[in-house]
């Protein structure tokens, strides 16, 4: 929720049942506190520390606010019996669609971890959001292959479980953005189907608008989408080719090898 005053946004509300913290000028905030107070009795805990099992902190002399969720790694953890360590989510080259399909389905809690896992990819970790991602496409009928794999994931999340998201103040000047896109490019051979980046725009962003050409296999995308040719047109903003050491969205979308992938979380989570 955002309190606009004379056409200002002054504050930022944030709710979860009966959980509510706000965003502004401390005086305003207060106000905000003392304001609700008469109509709903609450109590004010002072500056953001704990919300839905994230831990906030705030530098303000770096300029910074990090998030992360290390009580609530710990936890998911203990309760899988976890005690290897990993130093990335997943294996690069790992197949997850070779299995035996008569081998019966694994007899562990696989959605039950698979659904922690998304609790922390969802929340702090991007880091194990493609790990995460491929391990639940089997959630129906998940095999020993790929209950190890969630495992390696729960592992590496043990290995890194303090790490979360940095925010920093002033690190990009004025209106620019940049936007990092990546696709794994149709690599499911069982359907031929692509994971895009959550950087995100979509898997073949770069490609359809810098090139006019309308093959059969883009004609479904309606005309409403062809604004971003428009925008480009305009000169509003451009789009170039990264390469992969360079692109921020990579480990998105399929597994890397340590020094890239770590490389790579480390910019995008801010970790230093």
């Amino acid at each position: 929720m955002r309190l606009i005053e004379s056409g200002v946004v002054t504050m930022v509300v944030v709710i979860h049942v009966d959980d509510i913290f706000s965003i502004g000028l401390k005086s305003r905030c207060d106000q905000f506190g003392v304001d609700l107070n008469r109509y709903v009795p609450i109590s004010n805990l002072g500056e953001l520390r704990w919300y839905t099992g994230c831990r906030f902190s705030r530098d303000t002399v770096l300029g910074t606010v990090s998030i992360s969720q290390q009580a609530v790694a710990e936890k998911i953890v203990a309760k899988f019996g976890v005690t290897t360590d990993k130093e990335t989510p997943m294996v690069v080259g790992l197949k997850l669609e070779q299995y035996d399909a008569v081998e019966p389905d694994v007899d562990e809690p696989f959605r039950s971890l698979v659904g922690h896992l998304m609790w922390l990819a969802n929340q702090t970790r991007p880091d194990i959001l493609n790990a995460v991602r491929a391990v639940a496409r089997y959630s129906h009928a998940p095999k020993r292959l790929h209950w190890e794999a969630a495992l390696h994931v729960l592992m590496y999340v043990r290995f890194t479980s303090g790490y979360g998201i940095t925010f920093q103040r002033g690190t990009v000047g004025g209106d620019h953005m940049e936007l990092f896109v990546d696709s794994d490019f149709a690599n499911k051979a069982t359907d031929r189907r692509s994971v895009s980046g959550a950087l995100v725009m979509f898997a073949g962003a770069i490609h359809l608008a810098s090139n006019p050409a309308t093959t059969p296999n883009s004609k479904h995308i309606d005309i409403r989408h062809h604004f971003i040719r428009e925008r480009l047109a305009r000169g509003e903003f451009k789009v170039v080719h990264v390469r992969s050491d360079l692109q921020r969205a990579d480990f998105l979308t399929k597994p890397l090898p340590k020094e890239t992938f770590c490389a790579q979380r480390d910019f995008v989570m801010n970790i230093r």
